[in-house]
């Protein structure tokens, strides 16, 4: 996938941040796993810290020319010197390369430890690489910057904190760089018929058949890396530019494992443009919530809700998913006649009106299920923001499947 990312066409292609948006979408979503659904993640230091590694790795081996793959991005990060290292591999290379006069044996020596070092030291290979390299322009600039990080700033920052980046990495690509599905479906370069655009351009369809209860992370990983590389496909398209644009659909069940509140949030706001119709199905809204964060998660959540225009509110024993449904409908005025009654049994009428819920709450928990009972009868509330329904036009209609069919 990061060669999928660096190697693509049009506007964009091959800017390692659009790689390094994928694996913190895993980093996140490995941290959410591994919490418990705890979703507070890393700190911003940490995350703000991995990026910045990440990126730079792939920039130097982007200057050098090497296949970017994570493969090699774990054999340059695990290869890389420390400052008492680099401290030796520039005296090496003072000694070997010294214009002065210098005794000569030792100028073979040091030329001798300089290549035998290189030479088991993937790190070391692209770095010499990039610095033999003439370059110009903007690759000049980055050539240098990539010189700066990773021969001074990255290894003057102490070995605790560069050790725990490389960890933090390493998190995340260590399940690619086993066996099984990562391995085997996403390490090993790049399958034409499954690019995201072929969905649209050749009319295909790609189902995902990677159980969460069969595969766990490891299944987790591969939806959410095909569902964000499409995600970001159907956000370049152009389809005024296109012959006979064709509609595409995403359609994800259990959504709260794959939801993003980042990038999912950001496609919302631009899939209808794209030609893009979401199915997302979910059980509640606490379920989102404990992937969106430790930081405002409701607000996240809902928010998210908000771009999704249709909604099919079916049975649910949530209260909360309950209430926000019933707050989503919206209150109407109910009349309410009181009646008082005198120590002389006079009686009294007084009528007055209070706001309602338009569907109440509990009647959500009274929606049929389906199975025999209910005769394969499936009820559910159907609401969109600015449409009406039926003869009284209501915001909402309670509308009915068949499961046999």
């Amino acid at each position: 996938f990061i060669e999928y990312v660096m190697n693509r066409g049009g506007n964009g292609g091959g800017d390692p941040l659009e790689a390094i948006e994928v694996m913190s979408n895993l980093a996140e979503i490995n941290a959410v796993y591994l919490s418990g659904g705890d979703g507070k993640g890393d700190e911003t230091f940490w995350s703000n810290g991995t990026r910045r590694f990440e990126g730079k790795a792939i920039e130097a081996l982007r200057l050098a020319e090497e296949p970017m793959n994570l493969w090699m991005i774990s054999e340059f990060v695990q290869d890389r010197v420390s400052k008492e290292e680099v401290d030796s591999y520039k005296r090496l290379k003072r000694i070997a390369f010294a214009q002065e006069k210098i005794d000569q044996r030792k100028k073979k020596e040091a030329l001798a430890e300089l290549e035998e070092w290189v030479s088991a030291n993937y790190f070391l290979q692209v770095i010499e690489k990039i610095w033999n390299k003439p370059m110009q322009g903007e690759d000049n600039k980055s050539k240098e910057a990539i010189r700066k990080y990773w021969l001074m700033r990255f290894p003057g920052i102490g070995e605790r904190t560069s050790n725990i980046l490389q960890e933090s990495y390493m998190g995340m690509a260590d399940p690619f760089l086993g066996r099984g599905i990562l391995k085997d479906h996403f390490s090993a370069g790049l399958s034409e018929e499954l690019l995201p655009e072929k969905i649209y351009q050749d009319n295909k369809i790609v189902i995902c058949d990677w159980p969460v209860k069969e595969y766990g992370i490891s299944g987790i990983y591969a939806n959410i890396i095909y569902k964000t590389l499409f995600q970001k496909a159907m956000e370049r398209r152009e389809v005024s530019k296109e012959e006979n644009p064709k509609l595409v659909g995403l359609f994800i069940d259990e959504w709260q494992t794959f939801c993003n509140p980042r990038t999912d949030a950001q496609f919302q706001a631009t899939a209808r443009s794209s030609w893009v119709a979401t199915t997302y199905l979910t059980q509640n809204l606490e379920g989102v919530y404990t992937v969106m964060g430790s930081n405002m998660p409701k607000e996240k959540a809902k928010s998210l809700f908000g771009n999704l225009n249709l909604k099919y509110l079916c049975s649910n024993a949530s209260y909360e998913t309950n209430l926000w449904a019933s707050e989503q409908i919206g209150k109407h005025l109910v009349d309410f006649e009181n009646v008082n009654i005198s120590k002389d049994m006079e009686i009294s009428k007084t009528k007055n009106q209070h706001l309602h819920y338009k569907v109440p709450t509990d009647h959500f928990t009274m929606l049929k299920t389906g199975g025999k009972q209910n005769k394969y009868k499936v009820e559910a509330v159907v609401f969109k923001a600015g449409k009406t329904w039926g003869k009284d036009n209501q915001n909402y209609a309670v509308v009915e499947f068949d499961q046999r069919n």
